[in-house]
């Protein structure tokens, strides 16, 4: 596994889309005094899509760095498992352990709680842990303000502590959606951003 000290993906300027955002609507302002508002308004709509459409792009780097592809990986891959611990666990696990694979389990602070012994079942077979959220709210995750944000990634590191007795250095966003708040948290903790580059669409009836 790399480590996440070399990859140098951790936020160091959270807050950097913020003069970005007040020129953006500055330019608005200017653009609707000077040439009507027909002009003004699409190109007000235009800067809000600019910094609406990244939320939903999960390897999107204008909120938050994001590791997508590990350097000099060659023919090597890394498997990421999300939203777990469930009853499916168990099963996952082995299918690792016959094709002598590791990979990391990005879990949910709530199941953590409710399931440690799977959570130590995963590690004791040599597998590496993500901080998923505590509660994966996948409907309204885009949309979370700073405190919620906050309160989601921290719970979820809180549990993997309390369960794992190691600190995790792995975060995943839910649905891989990313606002302007999840970097501030992911400075503090110290969490680097993983998102991917292939995706088995597992979850999709």
């Amino acid at each position: 596994m790399t480590n996440a000290g070399t990859l140098h993906r951790i936020p160091t300027r959270p807050w950097r889309w913020v003069p970005w955002l007040v020129l953006s609507q500055l330019a608005v302002i200017l653009v609707w005094v000077l040439a009507g508002w027909h002009w003004g308004l699409a190109l007000m709509v235009a800067s809000h899509a600019l910094f609406m459409v990244p939320v939903f792009l999960p390897n999107s780097r204008f909120y938050a760095p994001v590791l997508s592809r590990l350097p000099a990986a060659g023919n090597s891959v890394w498997l990421t498992i999300d939203d777990g611990p469930s009853e499916q666990t168990p099963a996952v696990l082995d299918l690792l352990d016959r094709h002598q694979a590791k990979a990391t389990f990005f879990l949910v602070g709530e199941r953590v709680l409710a399931h440690p012994a799977l959570v130590e079942e995963i590690l004791r077979r040599g597998h590496d842990l993500g901080n998923h959220s505590h509660s994966h709210p996948q409907a309204r995750f885009w949309r979370l303000g700073p405190g919620t944000m906050a309160a989601e990634i921290e719970g979820c590191q809180q549990a993997l502590q309390a369960v794992s007795g190691r600190p995790v250095r792995w975060y995943r966003s839910v649905v891989g959606m990313t606002n302007p708040f999840v970097a501030p948290v992911l400075r503090k903790l110290g969490l680097v951003r993983v998102g991917w580059s292939a995706r088995g669409y597992d979850g999709v009836g």
